[in-house]
């Protein structure tokens, strides 16, 4: 794939990590509530104050998810730590990461804020064709190093993903009328304007590891699992949907997603309770049952293990007015 000439080599620093891969062993599995009728989440992060930069990543927790994520920096500068590497992010950096990819950040300059747009993976095969919608979920979910994770786009395109971010936070904190559908149509834009960018190769040669027929017994498998997640399931349904055996289905999971078929599974269920627990009144009990956990004890260990709060902890840091647990959305 060829790179336009970004200038990305002036814009960012490539930093060694030395002895600085302690953070690693403190990463935490954490969920936002994603649903299929819901698949995209905009959180807006701001940090203020004046002072000197502390000593911790300014994330809650070192973190990973099992979601795609997009983030713009619009002010401040932040050292990024993706996996076993570190770089030094400013304004204008556009980060893309796919499921399962453990980061934090630590503080270089005040103030710092960003947008971040969270998706599902399945977003991207279902909004179209699967070949354009593999090309673009493999942008995210690839192996690479973090300089192909971290783009700097030419200032046109930064204003226009800029805007772009920005009104997908709108339409998210509006939530009128319509805004499912506006929130899809700006995040393809957005991918659509940076894949034109990258000036991609031909989908059939999107991956190295995964071919157009994967994705599409990958896209069956994830509609099978999210029409179905509140029910007993078992690997070998989600591969009679997919059309490959349970071990040709688990190996494609793991290449283009990073994660094994129950991993994305308890996923969706966490997100179909964290989604019960913010827009009703249903109790944990019942969200727990309605999601498809078995006991109530298996929902609260898990809720707590993903989200780092517990379901209750959860419905009050909600109501409260924050963004996905340890996220807190600040204007």
């Amino acid at each position: 794939m060829r790179r336009p000439g970004n200038d990305r080599s002036k814009a960012t620093e490539n930093v060694p990590l030395a002895d600085e891969l302690s953070w690693l062993s403190d990463v935490h599995e954490v969920s936002h509530a994603l649903s299929h009728s819901r698949p995209i989440w905009a959180a807006h992060h701001g940090k203020w104050r004046d002072g000197p930069t502390p000593p911790h990543p300014t994330a809650p927790h070192p973190e990973r998810h099992p979601y795609c994520e997009l983030n713009l920096i619009l002010s401040g500068r932040v050292v990024e730590y993706v996996g076993g590497e570190k770089h030094v992010r400013r304004k204008g950096d556009l980060m893309l990461l796919g499921p399962g990819v453990p980061h934090c950040a630590k503080l270089y300059e005040y103030p710092l804020e960003s947008i971040t747009v969270y998706f599902l993976p399945a977003f991207l095969l279902e909004m179209g064709p699967v070949s354009d919608g593999a090309v673009l979920l493999s942008r995210f979910t690839r192996p690479g190093n973090i300089r192909n994770r971290i783009v700097r786009p030419p200032s046109v395109l930064f204003r226009r993903i800029r805007d772009g971010m920005r009104a997908m936070l709108e339409e998210f904190r509006e939530n009128g009328s319509g805004s499912e559908l506006k929130l899809r149509s700006l995040l393809m834009d957005i991918l659509v304007e940076l894949m034109r960018w990258e000036d991609w190769t031909p989908p059939q040669q999107a991956s190295d590891d995964i071919h157009v027929a994967d994705w599409n017994a990958l896209g069956r498998a994830l509609r099978y699992l999210q029409q179905h997640h509140t029910e007993r399931i078992y690997i070998r349904d989600v591969a009679k949907a997919s059309g490959y055996s349970q071990s040709r289905l688990q190996a494609v999971f793991r290449t283009a997603l990073g994660m094994s078929c129950s991993q994305y599974l308890m996923t969706l269920r966490l997100a179909h309770a964290a989604a019960m627990l913010t827009a009703s009144d249903a109790r944990v009990s019942e969200a727990a049952f309605a999601s498809g956990f078995n006991t109530l004890s298996h929902f609260n260990t898990s809720f707590r293990r993903h989200m780092g709060v517990s379901p209750t902890e959860y419905m009050s840091g909600r109501t409260a007015g924050k963004g996905p647990a340890g996220h807190e959305d600040v204007d």
